[in-house]
């Protein structure tokens, strides 16, 4: 397990060291969202230099997942997040995004248990000559080994969760469906305004078809559809989070629904 982590790092310091050989970015003609990831030799792997920091780390909570990046980076790097995204950058320098259950850039793995999830990454060329910017994007490593430690995490591997049923929601906008694994355990409250996801006394989610705070899944007809997490700390909840992605790949699939942009 430790060899084939190490391969897989390996194998994604090389992507992003041609990345950043890219020069004006223009490559083979793949796009930074859809990279393709090339064959590594043995040679080639030798010679790669790693330089993941080591060292005190932060943990930013995404799609689900706790991820830990080097906190001295804390004041410098700019984490956003949306439904399936965490972006990171700094000021205009795009690092890298880590993607959940996307079908979008290179997998660094799937982390299992009740609720899987798939973890992918879009990395971006630069032209720079920048010591710190390099570090920083070569410090995706250390989110991938805390992967491994905190996690039943797969390297290199997109696994499906083969618990795939789901359960409807009926509400005064659609029909949202939302996995079966959670139906006894999660307490779905339908208002008007949309639904509220709670696990015992704690908010999880809500589902809301009025303007606010959270962020904008798209529109339903024209009707606004947003969502709101809230800060958890139990497993079982951080994977209810993650069923969002269920409901917006399934109103993915509804000629009704335009996803925001």
């Amino acid at each position: 397990m430790k060899r084939l982590l190490l391969i897989s790092v390996l194998i994604f310091a090389l992507i992003i060291s041609l990345s950043a050989c890219g020069g004006n970015g223009q490559g083979s003609g793949a796009t930074n969202d859809e990279a393709a990831v090339s064959a590594t030799s043995d040679e080639a792997l030798k010679n790669i230099q790693i330089g993941a920091s080591k060292g005190d780390t932060y943990a930013i909570e995404a799609g689900g997942l706790v991820l830990k990046y080097p906190a001295k980076w804390k004041d410098k790097v700019e984490v956003t997040l949306s439904d399936n995204r965490a972006s990171f950058t700094r000021g205009d320098d795009k690092l890298f995004d880590i993607l959940f259950n996307s079908d979008k850039g290179n997998v660094l793995g799937t982390v299992k248990g009740d609720n899987y999830t798939v973890v992918s990454v879009v990395d971006y060329k630069t032209d720079k000559a920048d010591a710190e910017l390099t570090e920083m994007v070569n410090d995706i490593n250390v989110i991938i080994n805390n992967l491994s430690k905190d996690y039943d995490f797969a390297v290199g591997e997109r696994i499906v969760d083969t618990d795939s049923s789901v359960f409807d929601i009926k509400t005064s906008v659609t029909t949202l469906k939302f996995p079966s694994k959670w139906k006894d355990k999660v307490k779905v409250d339908v208002t008007d305004d949309g639904v509220k996801f709670s696990s015992g006394d704690t908010k999880v989610f809500d589902i809301m078809f009025v303007e606010g705070d959270g962020y904008l899944l798209g529109k339903y007809n024209d009707t606004p559809v947003y969502v709101i997490d809230y800060p958890v700390k139990e497993q079982e909840q951080m994977e209810m989070q993650a069923g969002i992605n269920v409901i917006l790949s399934n109103l993915r699939e509804d000629s009704n629904f335009k996803e925001a942009e």
